[in-house]
């Protein structure tokens, strides 16, 4: 059987078909492409997201960084914003409540990818850093363990701690990816706070002393007792220091609540395996459920 005959014109109309259709590949899995950063001289739109009971929710850019009064006149929320000279930065995500009230946090990390804006290292969680081409669920989760048990990540090259990141792959994940200052605290953000485990200051009351100091103990001292914690924001580190509460129990608590949402009672504590009765006895002068909006 012959083999077609192509001409140069042919094949060179074959080879332009090639290349676009690879070029279409790699910019839908945006492995070629990552978001580039703005022309030299030209200043980025400031873009915020706003949610919840607003006339006009959605995506608005700035010139500059607003307030929070600009963002809440832009999209529409009712009354005036409460913290009205509260600046606003880019990548945020407003939720306007029922009451007027106000949440603040950050736009979800497919939507931060999606308007060519990197995703924070140190806030995201494990479904934010999902939307980062190339990276699954078991690495997501592996980053976000890492950074829940030895801190904040200090500069970008620390992912290659991680378990599964070589150089190879941090250079592919770099251009997704930026370290940013804290999280917003006032006001708090209790939802990302119950889903990461990071502590969150509100949420703890003052140390309490009690009992006589131990024989030996430093300088006479009392021993302090653990804070009074909300089990609902507590950070991995402020659980284990509950009574009969070790490394692993706490993890539990976190993932139970990361699983199932908020405990609506302290006595829900015993749904997480390796609490019972007697346990969460001991462990309840040392929780407090914050009421919430």
């Amino acid at each position: 059987m012959p083999l077609p005959y192509f001409t140069r014109s042919h094949l060179g109309v074959i080879l332009l078909l090639g290349a676009a259709l690879m070029g279409l590949y790699a910019w839908r899995a945006q492995v070629l492409f990552p978001p580039a950063p703005p022309p030299p001289g030209l200043k980025p739109l400031t873009l915020v997201e706003v949610t919840g009971e607003a006339a006009r929710p959605g995506v608005y850019s700035f010139p500059q960084p607003p307030t929070l009064a600009e963002v809440w006149q832009r999209a529409g929320a009712p009354g005036a914003a409460p913290d009205q000279e509260k600046m606003i930065a880019t990548g945020s995500r407003v939720e306007v409540t029922a009451a007027g009230g106000y949440r603040l946090g950050a736009m979800s990390g497919a939507k931060l990818l999606t308007l060519g804006l990197p995703i924070n290292l140190n806030q995201a969680n494990a479904e934010d850093l999902e939307a980062i081409p190339g990276l699954g669920p078991a690495l997501a989760q592996r980053i976000v363990a890492h950074r829940q048990a030895h801190g904040p990540f200090k500069k970008m090259e620390d992912l290659e701690e991680v378990l599964g990141i070589n150089l190879r792959n941090f250079l592919k994940l770099k251009p997704y990816l930026a370290l940013g200052g804290p999280p917003p605290v006032a006001p708090l953000d209790w939802q990302a706070a119950m889903a990461a485990g990071k502590p969150a200051s509100e949420n703890l009351l003052e140390d309490q002393t009690v009992g006589p100091p131990r024989p030996g103990s430093a300088r006479g001292r009392r021993p302090k007792t653990p804070r009074v914690i909300d089990p609902n924001l507590a950070s991995r580190k402020d659980l284990e220091a509950l009574p009969g509460i070790g490394p692993a129990l706490a993890q539990r608590i976190i993932d139970y609540r990361r699983t199932h949402g908020p405990f609506k009672k302290v006595a829900d504590l015993q749904k997480v395996a390796g609490i019972g009765p007697k346990k969460l006895e001991r462990m309840k002068p040392y929780l407090s459920m914050n009421k919430r909006d």
